[in-house]
């Protein structure tokens, strides 16, 4: 007759076995939010950022003003609600500026204008 595993074993076997689980799923987890879905603004794990449309407005940003300017000196307009995250993204350009919710004729001489939709309609108007 084999022994039979006492409960205390059985106890301990079924820790093992939740940990093992719960740190395989923390592995996939993390594996999906570091490269899969990196870029997602709708990825609850990856809040910190915007999604991939913020990175390729700035490496246009970056391309015009190389091109016009030789540096990072190309004026930068942009309106409250885009204020965050472009004032951090634009932190490095020295002619960035903000423009008031109905800008001026003179806020939008600028080459580059970042609106949001609340204040499309009232940028193109003028």
């Amino acid at each position: 007759m084999t022994p039979r595993p006492a409960w205390r074993t059985l106890l301990r076997l079924a820790a093992l076995m939740g940990l093992l689980v719960l740190t395989v799923l923390t592995i996939r987890t993390g594996w999906i939010w570091n490269f899969i879905t990196y870029d997602s603004a709708l990825e609850y794990g990856v809040y910190a950022h915007g999604g991939p449309g913020l990175k390729i407005a700035m490496q246009q940003i970056e391309e015009l003003s190389q091109r016009s300017s030789g540096g990072q000196t190309i004026r930068v307009g942009f309106d409250a609600e885009s204020s965050w995250p472009f004032y951090w993204y634009l932190r490095d350009y020295p002619n960035k500026f903000q423009y008031a919710n109905s800008p001026s004729r003179s806020d939008l001489d600028a080459p580059i204008i970042i609106a949001s939709d609340q204040t499309w309609a009232s940028s193109t108007a003028c």
